[in-house]
C-alpha cells in the first residue's frame, strides 16, 4: 500500500457512536499535490477514512484500503458504510465496519465501482422476525455477483 502524502480534509461524512455519548467525526481525507492542489485523480483515489475524537485525535480507520470514501454513518451510530479499494486495481465495493474501525466486512463484490452508500430505513415484513435493515449505492454497472 503506498503512502499518502499531505493531506486535506475533504468532507465530513456525520458523527460516529452518537448513540453512546460521543461525537465522533468521520471524514474522508484525499492527497494533495506538493503546489497543495487536489491529485488530479477521480475523487476518492487513494483516500482513506479518518476518525476525529472530541479530544482532536484523529485515527485512520482505512489503514489496509488503497483507496477509501464516502462514509456514512449508521442511524444509531454504531456502523459506518463506505466505497473502498483494498488494491488499486480493484473495483470500488461498499464496506461496513464499526464505528470504531474494527470488524470490517465487504458488502458488494465487484458490482461495478459501487459508491455513495446509505443506510435507509428498515423494511419489516409480517412474516419477519424483525426489521430487516437496508442499505442503498450507486454502481456503474449492473453486472457481477453479491
Amino acid at each position: 500500500m503506498r503512502r499518502l502524502s499531505p493531506l486535506r480534509l475533504i468532507m465530513i461524512a456525520g458523527i460516529a457512536a452518537q448513540a453512546q455519548g460521543y461525537s465522533d467525526i468521520v471524514f474522508t481525507q484525499i492527497p494533495i499535490d506538493r503546489a497543495g492542489g487536489i491529485v488530479p485523480a477521480p475523487y476518492g483515489e487513494g483516500g482513506r477514512l479518518v476518525l476525529l475524537e472530541p479530544s482532536g485525535a484523529t485515527r485512520v480507520l482505512t489503514a489496509d484500503f488503497e483507496s477509501a470514501a464516502d462514509p456514512a454513518v449508521s442511524f444509531d451510530g454504531t456502523r459506518i458504510l463506505f466505497a473502498g479499494k483494498r488494491r488499486s486495481s480493484e473495483q470500488w465495493n461498499i464496506y461496513e465496519m464499526k464505528a470504531d474501525g474494527s470488524a470490517v466486512r465487504r458488502i458488494t463484490r465487484d458490482l461495478g465501482n459501487c459508491r455513495s452508500p446509505i443506510y435507509q430505513s428498515p423494511i419489516f415484513y409480517l412474516d419477519d422476525p424483525g426489521p430487516m435493515p437496508q442499505i442503498a449505492s450507486n454502481s456503474s454497472s449492473l453486472s457481477g455477483s453479491a
